[in-house]
């Protein structure tokens, strides 16, 4: 099943070959997260600077289901985002980051860990043959 990508340009030009890696970075995230619903992603490039470099901002918004889940890209680990690519790249790092972290959540279980009857001091009950 094909999720739907919604992908929006801010201050920036709009590409083929950007919204071509978009999908197959979508496609990924499929893969490993199978119930994504849709995906939605804005590149923007808030300032122009020629001589220290156009920075991109790269948000994506994911659903899944019961859940929404937004990232946004600024920085990179060796400082701002001057390549568009390395930016959408990143991004999609977080995105699948904070859907693990979504996954590997227990699920609704109210369950104290690390104690049991018999070692919090209360009564132990044991059953006769």
């Amino acid at each position: 099943m094909n999720v739907p990508v919604n992908i929006t340009f801010h201050n920036t030009e709009r590409t083929t070959n950007v919204e071509q890696f978009i999908q197959e970075q979508t496609e990924r995230l499929q893969k490993f997260h199978s119930r994504l619903q849709q995906c939605e992603v804005v590149i923007d490039q808030p300032h122009h600077h020629h001589q220290k470099g156009n920075k991109y901002q790269v948000k994506i918004v994911l659903t899944v289901p019961r859940q929404t889940i937004a990232v946004t890209s600024t920085t990179s680990r060796n400082g701002n985002h001057e390549n568009l690519y390395s930016a959408i790249h990143d991004a999609f790092d977080a995105a699948k980051r904070k859907l693990r972290q979504k996954r590997e959540k227990p699920r609704g279980r109210n369950v104290r860990k690390g104690t049991k009857s018999s070692e919090s001091g209360g009564p132990t009950i044991s059953a006769s043959a």
